[in-house]
């Protein structure tokens, strides 16, 4: 299923339920659905948060100005900061860099919570941001389970 028009009717009618869109990769055309969709919920000022799988292709952008830019202007709540567990996973170099961007863009965009979840030294098998009451929204704004969930 996709977020039509019904479904931005509840999330706005609704202010206790939060979107939560998933971001996994950088790839130019999940990129720009993403961007899309982000504009649309902010017309419908409709508070979102963004759930980005971190891995080390994508750490750098993931922590950019200009990406926190783009969300704190479509009026973004939350930047969560989930490990990728199956390809490309930080390092703990990465991860300090993690740490440190993050305080930084804490202290930059004070309208924006930001998580950082680190499950390194865990044994982890599901999603490391959610449980199964949960579904998540891709970038094409189709609403999907966790694939971590079992």
């Amino acid at each position: 299923n996709s977020i039509g028009e019904e479904d931005l009717k509840i999330f706005y009618e609704n202010r206790n339920i939060v979107p939560v869109l998933k971001l996994k990769d950088n790839k130019k055309k999940e990129t720009e659905d993403f961007v899309n969709l982000v504009k649309v919920l902010n017309q419908k000022q409709i508070y979102y948060g963004v759930m980005l799988n971190v891995n080390k292709e994508n750490l750098k952008g993931a922590v950019s100005k200009e990406f926190a830019d783009t969300l704190a202007k479509n009026n973004c709540k939350a930047l969560i900061f989930a490990e990728n567990i199956n390809e490309k996973v930080l390092d703990d170099e990465d991860r300090e860099f993690l740490k440190k961007s993050e305080k930084i863009l804490r202290k930059s965009y004070d309208n924006i919570l930001f998580f950082y979840i680190n499950e390194k030294d865990k044994k982890v098998d599901k999603c490391l941001g959610f449980d199964e009451e949960v579904f998540q929204i891709n970038c094409q704004g189709k609403m999907e389970r966790c694939i971590y969930i079992k």
